[in-house]
Formats: C-alpha cells, sequence, structure tokens
C-alpha cells in the first residue's frame, strides 16, 4: 500500500493506466512463461484491487437486492454469489494474494509454512475457495478478524481476552469457512455454477415476495454508530463469539446459564462497558432475543431454488463483505491513506451511483441523512398485512427504493470512516 500511496493515488487513479496489468490480465499468462512478471506492476494491481474488488462486491450485493424486490430470486443469487467471490479477492488480495483468471500471483509470503509457488494456476472460482480455506487455518486469519469485528471500536480479540481457554480462533476459523460456503459449492460443483448463473430461469417465474424485511435488516445492521457502520453487526458477531466460546469451554449452553451471565458482565467492565446495560441486555438476550434473520440464514445452506437459498447466498455475501471491507480498511490505515486523500474517487463514486451528489464533503451521519424516509417505507412494506407486492412498491416508493439498493454507500463508510 506504501507503493500505492506514493506512485499512484497522486495520479488520481487506484491502478494506473500504464500499468502493464490494467484491463490486460492476459499478459500474466504471457509473463508467467516469458519474461517474468513485472513484480512493481502486479503488486501495485494487486494493492488497489483490494478496495476496489470490496466495492465491486457492495454493487454486487446492492443489485440483489434490486433483485429481491422485483421478486427474481435466480438473479438475486447469481449476484449474491459473485458478491461472495468479489468479497474473497478482495480479502486475499489484503494478504498480497492476487487473483486474476487461469493464473493467480501471491505478491507476499503466504501465512502457511508450505508455500505455494509465486504463481498458480487454476481457474479464478476454485483458487478463490481453494486459498480462503487454506488462510483460514492459520494464525492470521483468527488475528485478523479479532482485529476487524469491533463493537463500540473495541477489537472483538479484546473482548474475548479475557476469558480463561479462549476459543475465539476455531470461531473465525468456522467463520470463514460458512460464510465462503457458496465459493466452495460452486468451485466444486460446475454444474451448480452453470446452473445458476447461464441457464434459463424465466419460463416459470416464482411468486417471490419482495423481501422488505430483509433489505429492512440489511440496513439497520449496516447504521452507523459510535463512528462505525457496523456497530449493529459487530455486536451481533460479539454475543454468537460469547456464546460459542462458552459453551466450547463448559459443554453447556451459554442462554440462560448464570456463570455465562458473570463472563459477560466482567468482559463489560474489562472493556469500559460496565455501564451499558443495553449492551449487556443485548448480548444476555435478555426479553428473548434472538439472531438477526440475516445471521440466521447465512448459517443455513439450502439447495438452489428452496424458498430462503438466495436470501442465504446474500446473506453470507453481506458477512464476507463486512471482513474483506475491515480488512483493506486496516490496510489503508496502516499507509496512511485516509478518505481526504482518495476523495476525489469516493464523491465521484457515490455521484455515479446516484447516491451523493457532491459539492460538500459529507460526514459518515450526513452521508446516511438522506436514507431516513427509505427506512421508514421499506419498514413499513414490511409490517404491511398483506405484504406490499413489488409492483406497489416500485411504482410507489421509487425514491427510496433507489436510495436502499446503494450499498456502494456501506462499502465507502466501512472503508474510509
Amino acid at each position: 500500500m506504501e507503493w500505492l500511496e506514493r506512485h499512484q493515488l497522486p495520479r488520481m487513479r487506484w491502478i494506473g493506466r500504464t500499468n502493464r496489468y490494467f484491463q490486460r490480465e492476459g499478459l500474466l499468462v504471457d509473463d508467467c512463461t516469458g519474461n517474468g512478471i513485472r513484480e512493481k506492476d502486479v503488486a501495485l494491481y494487486v494493492a488497489g484491487s483490494s478496495v476496489l474488488h470490496a466495492v465491486d462486491g457492495w454493487s454486487y450485493a446492492g443489485r440483489a437486492l434490486e433483485s429481491l424486490s422485483r421478486g427474481d430470486a435466480a438473479t438475486a443469487t447469481h449476484l449474491g454469489y459473485y458478491a461472495s467471490l468479489r468479497a474473497a479477492m478482495s480479502l486475499l488480495a489484503t494478504e498480497g494474494i492476487g487473483i486474476f483468471n487461469t493464473r493467480h500471483v501471491a505478491i507476499l509470503p503466504p501465512p502457511w509454512s508450505a508455500a505455494p509457488p509465486s504463481v498458480i494456476s487454476r481457474g479464478t472460482h476454485v483458487i478463490a475457495w481453494f486459498a480462503l480455506e487454506h488462510w483460514a487455518t492459520y494464525v492470521r486469519s483468527g488475528d485478523l478478524i479479532g482485529k476487524i469485528i469491533s463493537p463500540f471500536r473495541i477489537p472483538l480479540s479484546d473482548w474475548l481476552g479475557s476469558r480463561p481457554g479462549n476459543q475465539w480462533r476455531p470461531v473465525a476459523r468456522d467463520w470463514l469457512l460458512d460464510w465462503g460456503a457458496d465459493l466452495r459449492q460452486l468451485a466444486r460443483d460446475r454444474d451448480l455454477r452453470n446452473r445458476a448463473s447461464y441457464r434459463p430461469h424465466s419460463d416459470h417465474p416464482s411468486a417471490v415476495s419482495p423481501h422488505h424485511e430483509f433489505v429492512a435488516e440489511v440496513w439497520r445492521l449496516c447504521e452507523p454508530a459510535g463512528g462505525s457502520v457496523f456497530q449493529a453487526l459487530d455486536i451481533e458477531l460479539l454475543r454468537r463469539s460469547l456464546e460459542v466460546g462458552f459453551q466450547a469451554r463448559h459443554g453447556r449452553p451459554a442462554i440462560g446459564d448464570a456463570q455465562f451471565a458473570e463472563e459477560v458482565q466482567q468482559a463489560l467492565e474489562d472493556n469500559g462497558q460496565d455501564g451499558n446495560a443495553q449492551l449487556r441486555n443485548t448480548l444476555l438476550r435478555t426479553g428473548g432475543l434472538t439472531d438477526s434473520p440475516l445471521i440466521e440464514l447465512a448459517g443455513v445452506s439450502s439447495h438452489v431454488g428452496s424458498a430462503t437459498a438466495h436470501l442465504e447466498v446474500i446473506s453470507r455475501a453481506l458477512l464476507l463483505l463486512r471482513l474483506a471491507t475491515g480488512s483493506t480498511a486496516e490496510l489503508l490505515r496502516d499507509a496512511g491513506i485516509d478518505r481526504k486523500s482518495v476523495e476525489f474517487w469516493w464523491l465521484e463514486l457515490l455521484d455515479a451511483r446516484g447516491i451523493w451528489d457532491g459539492g460538500i464533503t459529507p460526514s459518515l451521519d450526513e452521508l446516511w441523512d438522506d436514507l431516513a424516509d427509505a427506512l421508514d417505507d421499506v419498514r413499513a412494506a414490511a409490517a404491511a398485512k398483506p405484504p406490499v407486492s413489488a409492483v406497489d412498491w416500485l411504482t410507489g416508493n421509487a425514491a427510496s427504493h433507489a436510495r436502499l439498493v446503494g450499498l456502494e454507500r456501506i462499502a465507502v463508510g466501512g472503508l474510509l470512516f
């Protein structure tokens, strides 16, 4: 990233037009068999791609929500899968692994002992899962996730660090493997991938509801609080981590257990949140609180075409994008790249996507201000009996709909604020 800051960003681009591999990724194949890879060019490319893949992943996820609003489950599944793929490519790029087409490059020594060659020859879908699966088994992945997930700006590893017999890293590994399940399944089953992406679906369109409640939940989990876009989502993941760790240590469920309540109280005190009654009640599920539907759906893998399969794919994509966005943000901060230095890019992006019209540079809260009415509209639609149809939603709430499918807003907030 330091190279990127010195050599590329002053030219107001993440990947320079003179970069050998800019829009010419096929040259990587030639260079692997000819004069050798241009190390500086490929390093700059991979560094810049970590940001761009993350944003593109959120764009795919937003278009998946668009498909949901039109009752198009098949297209939502397709776009959700590609959101996952981009999330994995972004996450791996932050670790120095560049995913291209048929040739892929490891820029930095990977965190496994038997290092693969610097150039790997596999298909994109296969290598994305292969690399993610291997990375998930190593200590660094758990450490990174423990730093990324940070309720109240406190790393998850700090929340869990004082617990005896800390079982955090296996939880992190399971998250990566579970949330990457679609990459695994589709990497191993080409026919399934082809059916989801290339086969006709519109002969008998299914009467899928617009899923207003799902869209509303995505935005609830990604609403700025405490200076973070992901506060609500990170609290959900903290609760799940505490419960899983407790059960691993004691062999019994955490919910309703007096000892678990004591451990939660200790964690709150250790992290300066002992006066936060709302957080304590959330972590202890006071009043019968359940997990976010998005978290629950991410843990289910139904067959393609089932009633909730498309929502499951999108849920896993969003969670993987949370990790990719956090990892990329860490890389940017470490390199001293802040939102002011890349204002040329993110303001133009938001303007192009119809999210922010430029002019005054917004704060994080201002970036979300125009969503208030849209969120009221979608929550009302979710609560309506009978459900609001796709036609009524799209014709009566066009402006709200356009705002709610613009997930690039979340990408910018998560990367730069």
